[in-house]
């Protein structure tokens, strides 16, 4: 489209390399990109995705060689898409917890605890049927059974990836000298001295949380009791959180 009463063409800010990169609104770099992961419980060993070079469908066993070499390049998040094994009608795998997303979250999350880890909750690939929610018996997608289907792939997958953060910051704490007590949190060293692991099912708690996981790991609290409360924890808070919403009680 021409503009003939447009008699100058200002071209000023864009004539040299350095004017452009001085002038420019958008930028493009590693630490801006997600890197997709399509993980496959069925394969033992990688293999292409034909409609996009590059890309491949690993098995779970790959998932923390792959997240050193995204966080390696500097890009700071991965997202997670499974491939199942059994499917069925509703898609229950999608929200079991040995499931190939959560597997491959334990993973990424042990392998670099600092990756953001993103979770694609839809569950088309999960259903025989190939829908993205539960089916009526005319074939249409019953919209209330689905949504209660998701809070519960939510609360899964929110309650494994907390976990694991949980146990990251644990895991920092045994590494802490014992002399260096007067550095960590009086109130989460008390309720652990006091109550032992079971304190730690309130590591979901904003501020206190994070002060609970170090603190357990300073004071050596055995880790498979901890482990278990922090998961408890999380689990009932995101229930509550799930069934507050009104998702849960659609089913």
């Amino acid at each position: 489209m021409s503009l003939p009463d447009l008699i100058y063409r200002p071209r000023r800010l864009r004539r040299t390399p350095t004017l452009r990169r001085m002038v420019r609104e958008t930028s493009l770099s590693p630490a801006d990109l997600i890197y997709p992961l399509f993980v496959d419980e069925t394969l033992d060993e990688r293999r292409p995705v034909g409609s996009m070079p590059g890309v491949w469908r690993l098995p779970v066993s790959e998932v923390a060689e792959v997240a050193k070499e995204v966080h390696a390049l500097g890009i700071p998040g991965i997202i997670l898409f499974g491939i199942p094994a059994h499917k069925d009608a509703i898609g229950s795998e999608a929200w079991n917890p040995e499931g190939i997303v959560q597997r491959a979250i334990r993973e990424a999350k042990q392998a670099v605890p600092e990756l953001c880890v993103i979770a694609d909750s839809c569950f088309c690939e999960y259903t025989e049927h190939g829908h993205c929610g539960v089916l009526t018996v005319t074939g249409d997608v019953d919209n209330d059974p689905t949504l209660a289907r998701y809070a519960a792939i939510a609360v899964a997958l929110a309650t494994l990836g907390n976990t694991a953060g949980g146990m990251t910051t644990y895991a920092l704490g045994r590494l802490v000298p014992e002399r260096t007590r007067h550095k960590l949190d009086e109130r989460a060293l008390r309720r652990l001295e006091r109550y032992g692991s079971p304190a730690t099912f309130f590591a979901f708690l904003p501020l206190l949380g994070d002060a609970l996981c170090f603190a357990a790991g300073w004071l050596r609290v055995n880790w498979p009791a901890a482990l278990a409360f922090m998961a408890a924890g999380r689990l009932a808070r995101y229930l509550l959180v799930a069934y507050a919403s009104g998702a849960l009680r659609a089913a």
